[in-house]
């Protein structure tokens, strides 16, 4: 879902939707790669591209103010809820 919110962007910013499917895909490779090989936490990587008044940490205010992450961490509370019912 989060591939398709990011590909649902780029469509609405104008780019054909195979384009923005391969960004997408490859935004969330690459972002991956850098945690895993620079074995940096994404905390550190993110501050590394946030530039000042930018367009990055522009949206990582967004994505804050409204909850982003608190959104994911209760979607993986359920999730995980669910499935030790199920263990059960």
């Amino acid at each position: 879902m989060f591939m398709e919110a990011l590909a649902d962007a780029g469509v609405l910013q104008g780019l054909s939707r195979e384009l923005s499917y391969n960004l997408a895909a490859h935004t969330m490779i690459g972002a991956a790669k850098m945690v895993l090989e620079t074995k940096k936490h994404p905390a550190g990587l993110k501050d590394d591209v946030c530039s000042p008044s930018g367009c990055t940490i522009n949206a990582m205010y967004h994505l804050e103010k409204n909850g982003f992450r608190s959104l994911l961490m209760d979607a993986v509370g359920v999730a995980t809820e669910i499935a030790r019912k199920d263990e059960q």
